[in-house]
């Protein structure tokens, strides 16, 4: 791990970026999924009616990934 201002000097900021969070448990997953969602939008400065320019993986579509 790296910090993100360190990872860009490296790298360039147009490169991907993998961020790994995980939930205090099953009945947080949701709210924890939404703050990062949040935390990217502002991180990625889009405005209230912009859409999503990353997508959040949550571990379930990995396994079912795998599985298939």
């Amino acid at each position: 791990m790296v910090p993100i201002e360190t990872y860009y000097k490296m790298f360039g900021s147009q490169s991907d970026v993998n961020f790994f969070a995980a939930a205090l448990d099953r009945d947080h997953f949701e709210q924890a999924q939404e703050e990062v969602r949040v935390l990217l939008r502002s991180f990625r400065h889009l405005k209230p009616k912009d859409e999503d320019n990353f997508a959040i993986v949550g571990s379930e579509s990995l396994t079912q990934a795998w599985t298939s």
